[in-house]
């Protein structure tokens, strides 16, 4: 599995962080099991191994037990390296196939005959430990040293809030989401990294449990520190059933533009002053479809929540009236800065405001016996593709010839700068210049 490279990888960096030439079974004893395992609540759960059978025997408590369940690890790990005529199994290696390779918690089943080595198996116990999961039950593996510091960092920090609150035990991946959030993000002081963290809620128990993050959170929390960079990310989930989603690109460049286009354009407005982008965007997809739609995770897989309801289609004809309350407000300025984002070319912003002025006062020339100016703009504000745009500009300077130098620069933009796919969210900007304009919401 990939967390076998991510525990072997992340093992570089410890031993020349630390100047130290450790194996990755000497890892596991030495640091890595004293901090998960040799404790009463684990920070992760290993299914079908020696130490998870303790869980459900409810032995974990007991300090002699455990250390069996460590040497019976080690024992099979022995066997299987001194006849490796079967696979490797998840008893013992970590994400690997179960035993009986038809169960629905086997991973990795492969016919061909992979040699594994100590430090594979041993790696694979390290490397899971690295997952970030997130809200929806996927967890990311990335291999960069900034995450293995992070990760490595709250670990300890983990431990300390499990003895405190021993019902969020066993959740690593959960936690690391949930950390990386905080330690890269502006709040996070190295020399009081606990401070402004809350990474609790009271469930409906009333019993404290890690409040997850979303995918969209954690990657533009990431995106401030990756901004030059795409990174290759492998997601997966280990639970009753293994899901494994395989490698994605995430294009943090594209992501970091979304928040800086959000600051630049609109963070001196009041209503969004001081917020930050991550704790108020929503997606319209989550991990899974995102994952299943597109190639990478760039700018075009953030499409914000309920923006298609504003999208001129073949089922949506009529611009939604719009609503002056701070949340919908804020949502505007998010659906214009993906806009801007996907467009990637903040001229078109100030060319729809322009533009939306003229509209409105092209309409309101219009006489109350005749709607033909109403119904030209309609037209140009619904179209969906290139074709019907410029039809819609025809028919704008056939009734107001003086509109025509303003559609020959939007004719220019259309045809040079914005390309056919792109045309309806150049469409839905200038939608939302005009309506807000026409009912005095300041976009």
């Amino acid at each position: 599995m990939y967390a076998s490279l991510i525990g072997k990888k992340f093992l570089e960096y410890y031993n020349s962080k630390n100047k130290t030439s450790l194996t990755t079974k000497e890892y596991f004893d030495k640091v890595f099991f004293p901090l998960f395992y040799d404790r009463e609540k684990y920070l992760f759960s290993p299914a079908n191994t020696p130490l998870f059978q303790l869980v459900t025997r409810k032995k974990t408590a007991d300090a002699e037990e455990r250390k069996k369940s460590k040497d019976q690890i080690h024992k099979k790990i022995s066997e299987y390296l001194s006849n490796k005529d079967s696979p490797p199994e998840m008893s013992f290696a970590i994400g690997f196939q179960a035993a009986d390779d038809t169960q629905i918690t086997s991973g990795q089943v492969t016919s061909l005959k992979i040699p594994m080595t100590e430090d594979d198996i041993y790696g694979s116990w390290i490397g899971i430990a690295f997952g970030i999961g997130m809200k929806g039950g996927i967890n990311l593996l990335i291999d960069h040293p900034l995450i293995y510091e992070a990760l490595e960092t709250g670990w300890s920090v983990y431990s300390k809030y499990i003895d405190e609150n021993p019902e969020i035990g066993n959740k690593v991946p959960s936690w690391n989401g949930i950390w990386l959030s905080h330690y890269f993000s502006s709040n996070y002081d190295k020399n009081d990294p606990i401070a402004s963290f809350s990474p609790l809620k009271l469930g409906k128990d009333g019993k404290p449990e890690l409040e997850l993050r979303s995918w969209v959170n954690i990657l533009f929390v990431l995106s401030k520190n990756f901004s030059g960079q795409n990174i290759v990310a492998y997601a997966y989930s280990l639970g009753q059933q293994n899901v494994t989603l395989g490698f994605t690109t995430i294009a943090f460049p594209e992501i970091r533009r979304l928040s800086d286009y959000f600051s630049t354009l609109f963070g001196s407005i009041p209503v969004v002053a001081n917020k930050k982008l991550e704790m108020l965007y929503e997606a319209q997809y989550n991990f899974n479809i995102a994952f299943s739609k597109f190639s990478r995770f760039g700018v075009r897989a953030f499409e914000p929540k309920d923006l298609r309801k504003f999208i001129p289609s073949p089922y949506q004809n009529k611009f939604p009236g719009l609503k002056s309350d701070e949340n919908s407000i804020i949502n505007y300025f998010i659906y214009e800065t993906w806009i801007i984002a996907m467009l990637n070319n903040t001229d078109l912003l100030l060319l729809a405001d322009k533009t939306a002025n003229e509209l409105i006062a092209f309409v309101d020339n219009e006489t109350k016996a005749r709607t033909n100016r109403s119904n030209a703009v309609n037209n140009l504000l619904s179209a969906r593709n290139r074709k019907d745009f410029i039809r819609a500009m025809d028919e704008l300077i056939q009734i107001d010839p003086t509109l025509t130098a303003s559609c020959e620069e939007l004719l220019s933009q259309i045809i040079l700068n914005i390309s056919q796919d792109n045309v309806p969210f150049f469409v839905t900007l200038l939608s939302f210049k005009y309506h807000s304009k026409k009912t005095n919401i300041n976009l």
